[in-house]
């Protein structure tokens, strides 16, 4: 009854990407965003340098040149992030871990992005800490650790910590006669 093609679509495409890959699609889009950011800035600051051959003309400085790093730092981040998540989804690799790290990889490389381009290079580096924790969690999902719970996978995290961080950690406490 008068259904459409365009409806028929938006009932059928929830079910055609996994949730890996939404997220893969957005975090191309921050990129795509990003990218555009980074030329209309650069377009603002000089765009005779912007549209030339680069060799001529003062490269961009201050607020511009940290939109063009971290526009720059991004896309190498993201891709190898969306191939990793390939990987994952064509491995079958499904977990509420895997759901954690890409909420977390797109989260962190948005702040990252904002923190680099006002300049607060501490929050920035918190961010890509995070980024690249969500790197390390869909790795280890696909290693080995498949379809585990956050709460399982933070606990075998503790568990390795307290096992081989935390005594080397006591050891050396002890030789700082507090």
């Amino acid at each position: 009854m008068g259904s459409t093609i365009a409806d028929s679509i938006k009932e059928v495409a929830p079910a055609m990407l996994s949730f890996e890959m939404r997220y893969a699609t957005y975090t191309v889009a921050w990129a795509l965003i990003l990218t555009i950011i980074e030329i209309a800035a650069t377009m603002a600051f000089n765009p005779l340098w912007g549209m030339g051959n680069r060799t001529a003309g003062e490269e961009p400085a201050g607020l511009c040149r940290r939109i063009r790093n971290a526009a720059d730092n991004n896309r190498i981040n993201c891709v190898m992030f969306v191939l990793t998540l390939l990987i994952a989804d064509n491995a079958g690799v499904h977990s509420n871990a895997m759901h954690l790290a890409c909420r977390l990889f797109l989260g962190c490389r948005i702040f990252h992005a904002i923190f680099y381009a006002i300049g607060l290079a501490p929050m920035r580096t918190v961010a890509f800490l995070g980024s690249y924790f969500a790197f390390v969690i869909v790795i280890t999902q696909i290693v080995g650790m498949k379809n585990v719970t956050v709460e399982q996978y933070i606990d075998q995290l503790q568990s390795e910590f307290n096992k081989n961080v935390y005594p080397h950690i006591e050891q050396h406490v002890k030789h700082l006669d507090l």
